[in-house]
């Protein structure tokens, strides 16, 4: 088997990282903070086909898989992009393609597609976790509608629609999906902001009419959570990879004593472990691909076990070790790494929020049974 990234993966993912250099700089990413929201950068992707990766092709998509994305998620760890990448062009779409039979569904993702709409993916209902309590019911005249409140949904203000998860039946614990109008009424939005800048939204929900997803909501809700934290793996990895390289610049122009950092041994073993760390991740990234790959392909009991246990050892691993090697950034930069104006400070904060959404430490460590050393 073929645990490498073809030449087209590469070169879509090289051309994704050019793009994001000359029209993504930090500099850009800290004015778009103070400014109004900008779309030029994702029409610029969308021209890219970033939105239509994972995509069917028969809603104008190109049938990528996990392999395809994985430099992609990759550049954007690297330049911090604030775009919705991971809510609407990974889990959104991964539980939007499972019911393109719905005529409904199969405009969005068209729409999609192109970049001119953007889903949200509202399936949380406590920080950082929580029971699921919003509630579906069917009205008389055969619509469904909804109650509930949905936190942290990334991108949440800007999204045209929200793929939502709701109890059907509370006896029996059953649970549904729905597609929701974002612009009704019945949608009230909460802006937030996390801890990496990223924009997000609470949500709450009162009696607003939704289209039933015509799928097995448990399995779709797990495969878009294998998904985000495939990607979210993979972006830490690019997040490392930029933590390295701004780290080994400064460190070789940085002066002290009349001698350049990067002479002072110590400080090379500190570049020389996090370099190690880069490819040790993005080893397991590309492994985790490869499952998620064959999960989508086979979709059996085995491929299963196998994309979880894989897509969870990444996340472990590149969960720590990118908080390690941040850390490091930080610290090899002094007080100006910790500053608004020097990326590393964001670089460490991004990966503490991606830890947040998606799981690393003790608890996932359990779940893998696999020991964990104490932080």
């Amino acid at each position: 088997m073929d645990f490498d990234l073809s030449d087209e993966q590469r070169a879509f993912g090289h051309s994704v990282s050019r793009f994001l250099q000359e029209r993504y700089p930090f500099e850009h990413r800290r004015r778009s903070l103070r400014a109004a929201p900008d779309d030029t950068t994702w029409q610029g992707l969308s021209e890219l086909g970033v939105p239509m990766l994972l995509l069917p092709a028969s809603a104008g998509g190109v049938d990528g898989g996990a392999s395809d994305l994985l430099s992609v998620c990759e550049a954007f760890g690297g330049a911090l992009v604030l775009q919705p990448l991971l809510s609407s062009s990974v889990m959104a779409t991964v539980a939007l393609s499972s019911a393109i039979q719905a005529p409904e569904v199969h405009a969005l993702l068209e729409r999609m597609a192109t970049g001119e709409a953007r889903v949200g993916w509202a399936h949380g209902e406590g920080h950082l976790g929580g029971a699921l309590a919003t509630r579906a019911r069917r009205s008389p005249d055969g619509q469904w509608r909804l109650d509930g409140h949905k936190v942290d949904v990334l991108y949440g203000m800007g999204a045209d629609a929200f793929v939502v998860s709701a109890l059907e039946d509370s006896d029996t614990g059953r649970t549904g999906l729905f597609l929701v109008d974002a612009a009704l009424q019945a949608v009230q939005r909460s802006a937030l902001t996390l801890v990496d800048d990223t924009p997000a939204a609470d949500i709450a929900l009162q009696d607003c009419p939704a289209l039933r997803l015509d799928v097995d909501a448990t399995a779709t809700i797990e495969r878009a959570a294998l998904w985000g934290a495939f990607a979210s793996c993979a972006e830490r990895v690019g997040v490392m990879d930029a933590a390295l390289r701004i780290s080994r610049d400064y460190l070789g122009q940085r002066k002290q004593f009349g001698q350049a950092l990067s002479t002072y041994q110590s400080l090379r073993h500190h570049i020389a472990e996090m370099a190690a760390d880069v490819e040790i991740c993005r080893a397991l990234a590309i492994g985790a691909a490869v499952a998620l790959d064959v999960l989508s392909r086979d979709g059996g009991d085995a491929a299963w076990q196998e994309a979880r246990l894989r897509i969870g050892q990444a996340n472990l691993v590149t969960g720590s070790a990118a908080q390690r090697a941040c850390e490091a950034a930080v610290q090899l930069h002094g007080g100006i790494g910790m500053t608004e104006e020097h990326p590393v400070g964001s670089l460490l904060r991004r990966v503490v929020c991606l830890n947040a959404l998606f799981g690393q430490g003790r608890a996932l460590a359990r779940e893998l049974a696999l020991p964990t050393a104490n932080r």
